[in-house]
Parts: C-alpha cells; structure tokens; sequence
C-alpha cells in the first residue's frame, strides 16, 4: 500500500498475450504488473494503482462488474482511469460497449485498432500527472481532518447549499445522530426546529446580503450552550459555515 505523499504509482495490466506490451512500458519508465485476469486485477487494485490497462479478451461481464463496485469504492480524491484496448470488427464495439455501459460513470478510455504505442503511453503519462495531482489533494484533506479532528468543541461545516461536509465526534455526541445522517444532509431537514430561530435567521441573511457574519446563539433542543457560527458568505466564493457548541 502506498504510504502518504507517494506520487509513484503502478499501472495494472490485464492483457493476454502482452509480455512484448508490459516490456515497452517499463522501458519508458512505468512500474507495470501483469494480472492474468480480472480478478487478479481487482486484488491489486489499491490506493497506489495509477492507471489500468484491459485486453478485451479479458472483459468478462460478471468480473466487470466488481470492478465497477472496486472503483465506485474509491475515496473522493480517488478517480483511476481505466484503459480498453479495444478489438477490430462488430464484436470488438459490441463488447467495449458493453464494457463502457457495466462501469457506469467510471473514468473509461477506449483506445480504437490497431493500437498506437505513443496513444498509450500518452494517455499513461496524462494518468500519472492526474493521479500526483489527486495525492496532493489527498494529502491536503488529510491534513485538513487531522486539524480539525483536534478541536475539541462540537464542530461542523456546512456548505452553500446548507449541506453538512465534516462534522466532527463531538457533533455527533451532542446531536445523537450517526455522521451518515448528517453528511450530505441539509441542515434545516434534519433540525427543522431551528427554522426561523435567531441561527436561521442570521445564516439566511448572510447569503442574500453576501455579507460576513459572526455570532453565538443559544440553541435550546441540543443544549449546548452557545453555539458560535463564523459566515464568510463573499459572492463566488463557496458558502461555508463552521459551527462551533460548548
């Protein structure tokens, strides 16, 4: 597994036959390994995987879809791309259409026969400089929750849309609700007794007049004291909203 701020990653390679392709590739610098299959595939498929270059032979429909469920399990930082090398004729389209429609919104590159060596490598070098930009966001977000994970007052933040983006464990003791409840969630639905209360009111304000605002409020349902919320609401700029309780 790869360790935080690791920027070189392997390219997967599910292709018959492809010893004279695995070679080429590692002479031009990347660290390839040979799956003889797709399920060999997706037990390798890590946090360290850059790119994953397919055979069509190997499109079996049933292993495709756990490998859609594999890369739909990817962090939100996380987006490999996938590589078809697709087959000449009918049955070539047929198949990497089918391929294309079982991964869904997955990140899909069909490179057409009769393959092109510098088309491929191309697009594994555009993955590689993809996949450093994707770690350094990571490493970031890390950075990020390890701060924000050390306050020790309930914190939260809620986007433009009202919606909850990071809660830490002391939001959840205060408001018993398990973080799934609230993540994604609009803040007004899950609490709609705050609605119209001074919080409500402050926060709406903001946003229409697109000016700043800090305040603490007593929020009598959670019992919490005084709730403080800093509203940095500048036009373009996303809404964001940290909120603190004692």
């Amino acid at each position: 597994m790869e360790k935080p701020g690791e920027t070189a990653g392997t390219v997967l390679v599910a292709v018959p036959g492809g010893k004279g392709l695995m070679s080429t590739l590692a002479k031009h610098g990347f660290r390839v390994r040979a799956c003889k299959n797709l399920a060999e595939l997706i037990r390798r498929f890590d946090r360290s995987t850059d790119a994953i270059v397919l055979g069509q032979t190997t499109l079996v429909p049933s292993k495709m879809r756990l490998l859609a469920k594999a890369l739909a399990r990817q962090p939100p930082w996380s987006d490999v791309p996938v590589i078809f090398l697709a087959n000449a004729g009918r049955e070539g389209k047929k198949v990497s259409q089918g391929a294309l429609q079982i991964l869904g919104d997955a990140n899909v590159l069909v490179l057409p026969p009769p393959l092109r060596i510098v088309a491929l490598l191309s697009a594994l070098r555009a993955a590689a400089r993809t996949r450093r930009h994707q770690r350094a966001v990571r490493d970031l977000f890390e950075q990020r929750e390890g701060a924000l994970a050390s306050i020790s007052d309930a914190f939260s933040v809620i986007d433009r849309d009202w919606r909850y983006t990071y809660v830490n464990k002391r939001v959840l003791e205060l408001t018993g609700k398990r973080k799934e409840e609230l993540i994604g969630h609009v803040i007004w639905e899950i609490f709609p007794e705050a609605v119209g209360a001074e919080f409500y009111q402050r926060c709406h304000r903001a946003m229409e007049t697109q000016q700043p605002d800090h305040f603490q409020v007593f929020y009598k349902p959670w019992g919490a004291g005084l709730i403080r919320a800093s509203i940095p609401a500048a036009m373009g700029s996303p809404f964001i909203a940290p909120i603190s309780a004692k």
